[in-house]
């Protein structure tokens, strides 16, 4: 039987829709399934909707008293490994709108292939995906010496029993309880050397988490950083990952120069707070309000030599103005998908020549 587990807060608008999508989907394939909920205490009765909402297989509904994605998703793990039915499980964020019959058949597709961690790869806007194209992707490419998925943090995974157990045996750090939990998968997966595999599933259409930026990228940094702390990668290594190889973008309208004011404005503020704060990982007295692609990546670098010098939300709260005004100066260009897709390549390719010439 496959789990389809849901994390969710305040998502009473769309629970019942992805439930109904989700049971379509088992039904045209003909399998079993089990859709499980996690719910952190929404106040708008999620919850309550999820258990209301008629369907043919068993639900199951959990609820965390913290709110963070990453205690919904461990409450779903902590369920599934102790039934003794439930063979894979597919994690689906509660805003995803866009369920499709051919995600579930290609995630059983990888589990009957032995997957562990299966990761998709989405059809996404040039605007989209920040947090993965300037951070994420760069640092998992050069740490796996290109052999990385690319969208470590895209949210609905694939995980077999064998990886849920290995995940239920480790000490979660405080940065995986929120939407750090997914780097940390993504982390766990391909450095314990799971049978990783991405697969490329078109479009996703979900609630834009443009406004949630800052807070997102925080805590997946944080994440990230506590994670290289634990780990001692001095020598990138090539990992058994199976990937597409491909990054799918589509056309964006370009964002209201407003809102790409506010972002460098409070980049801006960021760097004062830290400075009176006493970060100063990087002189920002110097600092070019435009960042290229060879700043942000020397900027990247210069935050892996500190590792072991401050904490990981010390790490955090420094790298987070700097990635901002990354992300403007890349927005107001208004690039097209072609030029967006060689920033991308660019930029992790320049950080894994760096991350070479520093561990040779």
């Amino acid at each position: 039987m496959i789990a389809i587990g849901i994390p969710t807060l305040n998502e009473a608008d769309n629970i019942s829709k992805l439930v109904k999508k989700i049971e379509k989907s088992a039904i045209e394939l003909s399998i079993n399934i089990i859709i499980i909920n996690s719910d952190s205490c929404s106040g708008d009765n999620t919850s309550e909707i999820f258990k209301k909402t008629k369907t043919k297989f068993q639900k199951i509904s959990l609820n965390s008293q913290k709110t963070g994605k990453g205690y919904n998703v461990k409450n779903i793990l902590d369920y599934i490994v102790n039934r003794k039915d439930i063979s894979y499980c597919l994690l689906v964020d509660g805003d995803v709108k866009s369920f499709e019959t051919e995600w579930l058949k290609k995630h059983i597709d990888a589990n009957n292939n032995k997957a562990d961690f299966v990761i998709p790869n989405y059809s996404r806007h040039t605007i989209e995906g920040n947090t993965t194209n300037h951070f994420v992707y760069p640092l998992l490419f050069s740490l796996t010496l290109g052999n990385a998925p690319y969208q470590g943090i895209a949210g609905d995974f694939g995980l077999s029993i064998k990886f849920i157990k290995l995940l239920e045996s480790l000490n979660w750090p405080d940065s995986a309880y929120g939407y750090g939990v997914d780097i940390f998968l993504t982390l766990q997966a391909i450095f314990k050397k799971m049978n990783v595999v991405e697969l490329e599933l078109g479009k996703k259409i979900h609630k834009p988490s443009f406004n949630k930026m800052i807070r997102i990228f925080k805590e997946v940094a944080t994440s990230y950083y506590d994670f290289r702390k634990s780990v001692d990668i001095k020598i990138p290594d090539k990992f058994f990952v199976t990937t597409v190889n491909n990054i799918n973008l589509l056309k964006s309208k370009p964002l209201i120069n407003l809102d790409i004011e506010d972002r460098e404005e409070t980049a801006i503020k960021l760097l004062n707070h830290n400075t009176r704060n006493g970060i100063q990982i990087i002189n920002s007295s110097i600092l070019d309000i435009n960042i290229d692609i060879n700043s942000w990546v020397n900027i990247i670098l210069k935050h892996e030599d500190n590792i072991h010098n401050y904490t990981s939300e010390e790490l955090s709260d420094s790298i987070t103005p700097y990635y901002l005004l990354r992300v403007t100066t890349y927005l107001k260009e208004k690039n097209s998908p072609q030029k967006t897709k060689k920033i991308i390549k660019q930029t992790a390719e320049s950080l894994l020549s760096e991350m070479e010439k520093k561990y040779v």
